[in-house]
């Protein structure tokens, strides 16, 4: 089942009041918690991307691209990602509610609560896809949150108040690269969700 809000709000980045127009299987969906949002966060190494790049990569010239997701920018891509202390490694991940603006907005309050990274730091979001995980019957939403070029630490912790208070270890993935820790399944195929949409758009 797909939900109306992505023919609302299309690929733009703009935030459209959700509320409107919601079926009623919709707004059931949403009251169950079955709705997620689940930030992408990227880095390149590159400038004048629109992602984020590595705080250690300097003042390095870099090519102009028109996208970060232009072939020649495809190879190297790194997701964020974290390390639960009970849970293992996850994405950032959080649950649409009924009075959530958007599916955008939703996605950045959830990155800003888990990440700390500052909702003013992301320039643009566009959603790149939706996925039925089988799990939970939930089906999550991916948005890609732009940086327009910030530094992002190659590592660092963040305290979150989630399931009563939980230190989050954040660190880059090389998206290529096949999964080398533990992981619950549907973060595993979240990921591969996720490269697909990337790698092969």
């Amino acid at each position: 089942m797909k939900i109306d809000l992505l023919g609302q709000m299309g690929m733009s980045g703009r935030s459209v009041i959700m509320r409107a127009g919601l079926s009623k299987t919709d707004r059931n969906r949403i009251a169950r918690r079955e709705v997620k949002v689940c930030p992408v966060v990227i880095r390149t190494g590159r400038r004048g991307t629109g992602c984020f790049y590595p705080e250690n990569s300097g003042q390095q010239d870099f090519a102009q691209m028109n996208s970060a997701l232009s072939v020649n920018a495809r190879s190297g891509i790194e997701l964020l990602l974290f390390r639960h202390p009970i849970a293992g490694v996850q994405l950032v991940k959080g649950t649409l509610e009924l009075w959530d603006e958007s599916i955008e907005a939703a996605t950045v309050r959830e990155l800003e609560e888990e990440s700390g990274i500052p909702v003013k730091t992301i320039s643009s979001t566009s959603i790149l896809g939706q996925w039925e995980s089988g799990f939970q019957n939930q089906q999550w939403h991916f948005v890609l949150c732009d940086g327009e070029g910030k530094a992002l630490p190659d590592t660092w912790s963040h305290y979150t108040l989630d399931d009563g208070g939980h230190w989050f270890e954040f660190f880059w993935y090389e998206l290529e690269s096949e999964p080398q820790w533990e992981a619950h399944p549907v973060f595993i195929e979240a990921i591969y969700q996720i490269r697909q949409l990337l790698l092969t758009s």
